[in-house]
């Protein structure tokens, strides 16, 4: 029941994300990516196989692993500019070694909890800063229904969730943190983007997921503080709400400028 349930949730999640970059547009997509989706499935289920202060603390390791997927959104997105043409496993390879070598760094890194918020937020601003007046606007054509592309979805980030939260109770809170921040919803949506709908459609999608972080910031640290104090499935809602909140305070004038671009 419970492999089942991590393959329901996952599908739901990456078709819906897929669905508003073909049919609304890809900027909020990315914004969305940033939504702690992936990282929210992933601690969620920590919660249910680990337990509630192993969730806890892997939350706030999951801050540091935001970093690597800072450094795989940002080698992706900068491929592509300065290689509009390049293959799509071409760019995927790089972007994920750029993710597994600074994953590595900051694992060896061994951070402490309060180093390990001060890390993530300067990553962030960093990051934001990078693609500041840099985004752009573009709108993915719309595809007929494939189910050999839903197929892919599924296999990609269902893979993912089961691994990852599989290899948990082998290696510890620390890393199993790190690891839950692997972009597991960005990633097959990027390849999906880029390989439908191209280059300007992926880096239109890329941009704006630094911004969208933030929200997995907020998300994860708040569940560090609350999961002990409420458990898990009160401490996954009050992290959602404190994650919507967050985002929508950062993006609400240029969500609503976008959906009217795309009308």
């Amino acid at each position: 029941m419970l492999l089942l349930a991590k393959i329901i949730v996952t599908l739901v999640l990456i078709l819906l994300l897929t669905a508003i970059a073909e049919h609304v547009n890809p900027k909020i997509a990315g914004i969305l990516s940033g939504y702690p989706i992936g990282s929210a499935i992933v601690l969620y289920f920590y919660g249910l196989e680990y337990g509630v202060e192993f969730a806890a603390l892997s939350a706030l390791y999951n801050l540091a692993g935001l970093v690597p997927s800072l450094v795989f959104a940002l080698t992706y997105l900068f491929l592509l500019r300065r290689q509009p043409d390049i293959p799509v496993t071409q760019a995927i390879v790089i972007a994920l070694l750029g993710y597994l070598a600074s994953a590595g760094l900051i694992g060896l890194a061994q951070l402490q909890p309060a180093t390990t918020v001060i890390v993530s937020a300067a990553a962030l601003l960093i990051c934001s800063y990078l693609v500041k007046n840099r985004s752009e606007f573009t709108r993915a054509p719309k595809l007929p229904f494939r189910l050999r592309v839903v197929v892919f979805r599924t296999a990609i980030a269902t893979t993912l969730v089961i691994t990852i939260t599989a290899l948990a109770g082998q290696v510890g809170s620390y890393w199993a943190g790190i690891l839950s921040a692997f972009p597991l919803i960005l990633m097959p949506l990027v390849l999906i983007v880029h390989l439908h709908f191209g280059a300007a459609c992926a880096r239109s999608l890329l941009s704006h997921f630094p911004i969208g972080l933030w929200s997995v910031f907020c998300y994860s640290l708040t569940l560090s503080i609350v999961y002990p104090l409420f458990g898990l499935y009160a401490g996954t809602l009050f992290g959602f709400g404190v994650a919507t909140i967050v985002l929508l305070l950062l993006n609400t004038g240029g969500l609503l400028r976008l959906l009217n671009k795309s009308c």
